[in-house]
């Protein structure tokens, strides 16, 4: 029984796994998307999503938008 149990915890980790993978593949793919309508490492020159009124927030939205455009590769490297 131990085997079964341990067996089944396997498969559903794994797919957690792949869930999490198709994920992170569909906010890059926003982050991408968002970026090449407004190409710029500057936060103050980019277009920030409505709603989004503070300066610590802004920033954060800046550093995913400039550093965090991964290949499919990185995260299928992980989740696959």
């Amino acid at each position: 029984m131990t085997e079964e149990v341990r067996s089944r915890l396997e498969y559903h980790s794994s797919y957690l796994v792949e869930l999490l993978g198709n994920l992170f593949f569909a906010l890059n793919r926003l982050i991408i998307a968002r970026f090449e309508k407004n190409p710029t490492n500057r936060v103050t020159e980019m277009n920030v999503p409505a709603g989004v009124t503070s300066d610590v927030f802004r920033d954060l939205y800046g550093s995913v938008m400039v550093f965090k455009r991964y290949e499919d590769s990185r995260i299928s490297d992980y989740t696959r």
